[in-house]
């Protein structure tokens, strides 16, 4: 049967087919498909600009142990990798590079062997084995050593020096006077009388105080109950001028004499702790 009313059939076919219904996406320009996933993965379209690569030729790598490009800070060290770059390397306060261990340097001798006199008109004294000292060219009855009584070298704390001139006033036991010497001399002894003779104090096995003691070397005093003379010994390579007890308290510092102790100028004591 023909419906009364076809045009109200029409516009509801219409309003089913509008623009609502229909989902299909087309490839018009301006088009939007709001189907995409918001979990895939994001992409970055290139740009054109250049990449700067750390590891690529042409770029520098800095390392620093304090996070500073100064290499100001103790134990810091700033490394390149490229060619014309620096290296700067700095290490703990006072400490030293140094060729040999320890921080000290090799002496003239290990031995007695390793050292010979320099023996002439003018002097007497130690060097090593290897070295020919130029004669001080004056003419003379008796050479230097012969005249002090000295026979031969011998290698102390590191350093060539003469055997040592017995001059320990205390262990006189004659009634006699010693003889009058010049300043910064003394007589020397056979040990239980005088020998008549004077000789440098560098050249004595003791001194009355460490103020006979020539520059260039040490002072070393043993200090116990009973009264002991001081020895003067020369400065160990590597030492300061006035070593301390760090350089050359195990050097001078003998059992039971081990306990050293640092006094003003280069004078060192060494103090026995169970004596």
């Amino acid at each position: 049967m023909r419906s009364p009313y076809p045009c109200l059939f029409i516009l509801a076919s219409l309003l089913a087919c509008g623009p609502g219904g229909n989902n299909t996406d087309t490839s018009t320009g301006g088009s939007t498909s709001t189907s995409a996933s918001t979990s895939s993965p994001a992409t970055t379209e290139p740009t054109g600009e250049p990449t700067t690569n750390p590891s690529e030729p042409g770029t520098t790598s800095t390392a620093s142990a304090t996070g500073t490009a100064t290499g100001t800070a103790t134990g810091t060290a700033t490394t390149t990798g490229e060619p014309g770059s620096t290296s700067t390397s700095t290490s703990e306060p006072g400490s030293t590079s140094a060729s040999s261990t320890g921080g000290t340097v090799l002496g003239q001798c290990e031995s007695d062997k390793d050292c010979k006199l320099q023996d002439d008109c003018c002097t007497c004294t130690g060097v090593p084995s290897d070295e020919n000292p130029v004669p001080c060219g004056l003419d003379c009855k008796q050479s230097k050593c012969s005249e002090l009584g000295i026979d031969a070298a011998v290698c102390r704390l590191g350093v060539c020096e003469t055997e040592r001139l017995q001059c320990d006033q205390t262990k006189v036991a004659c009634d006699a006077l010693p003889p009058i010497c010049p300043e910064g001399q003394l007589p020397t002894i056979t040990p239980a009388c005088w020998t008549g003779k004077c000789v440098p104090a560098e050249y004595c096995d003791v001194v009355p105080d460490c103020g006979f003691c020539p520059q260039g070397h040490l002072c070393v005093q043993n200090i116990d109950l009973g009264p002991t003379q001081p020895t003067c010994e020369p400065i160990p390579p590597g030492c300061s001028d006035d070593p301390d007890c760090a350089c050359a308290g195990d050097l001078v510092c003998k059992d039971p004499y081990n306990f050293c102790s640092e006094q003003k100028g280069p004078v060192i004591h060494c103090e026995c702790p169970n004596c």
